[in-house]
């Protein structure tokens, strides 16, 4: 227990200690602030490794949550699958052995692109438009996101959020001390977004949605 509480407050340290992977100084602070706020937006250009940085941030996720359920969102299903068949398949797991105990099972055909780990927890890739309908993620991130409509995240990815389904919220012996952890909103865990992309002109929406994200 005290180590899972070590490595879901230090994630970086978990990267690199567990998954044995190596980090720039700038990915440490990137995966630090992508655990600690419910709501991130990165704008880097090319060669910032900000899919690599996403990837092994989902992996993380996914290992220390179980029942994680990420959603990678892109305009193309070919953009967002990058993630999962050039980062995690060809990239991460053959430098992590841990990364490969831990996954149970990958799927990279035409219509299925998803990884599937051991825990319950699972990464799946889905194209950003209005036929993305039902699926569910405890976290969301809009890959090249300024390259999905506006309305398409709010009306159609947005509600794919969900209270991760940890195992202590389903266990009757956390009553005997007054705890209802199914009825308690206080540990419910908040749906983290995620939107990351190469710059657009500030006319772009994703103008407003940095000013926001700073303003909060």
């Amino acid at each position: 227990i005290d180590w899972v509480t070590f490595y879901r407050r230090n994630v970086p340290v978990f990267i690199e200690h567990y998954l044995q992977l190596s980090l720039h100084w700038y990915q440490i602070i990137w995966l630090y602030i992508l655990n600690s706020c419910i709501s991130t937006v990165i704008i880097a250009g090319r060669a910032s490794a900000k899919s690599f940085v996403i990837a092994i941030f989902s992996c993380a996720k996914c290992i220390l949550y179980p029942n994680t359920k990420v959603v990678v969102v892109s305009g193309t299903k070919k953009q967002a699958g990058l993630i999962v068949k050039e980062k995690i398949q060809k990239e991460l797991i053959p430098k992590s052995e841990n990364l490969r105990r831990e996954i149970k099972k990958i799927s990279t055909n035409a219509n299925d692109i998803e990884v599937t780990f051991y825990n319950g927890s699972s990464l799946v890739v889905v194209v950003g438009n209005e036929d993305a309908l039902g699926y569910r993620g405890t976290v969301l991130i809009y890959e090249e996101f300024k390259r999905i409509k506006k309305y398409v995240i709010d009306k159609v990815i947005k509600p794919f959020a969900m209270t991760r389904p940890a195992q202590f919220r389903t266990n009757e012996e956390c009553e005997q001390y007054g705890i209802k952890y199914r009825d308690n909103e206080e540990f419910n865990e908040e749906t983290t977004n995620i939107y990351i992309s190469s710059a657009a002109p500030t006319s772009h929406w994703m103008g407003k949605l940095l000013k926001d994200t700073v303003d909060s």
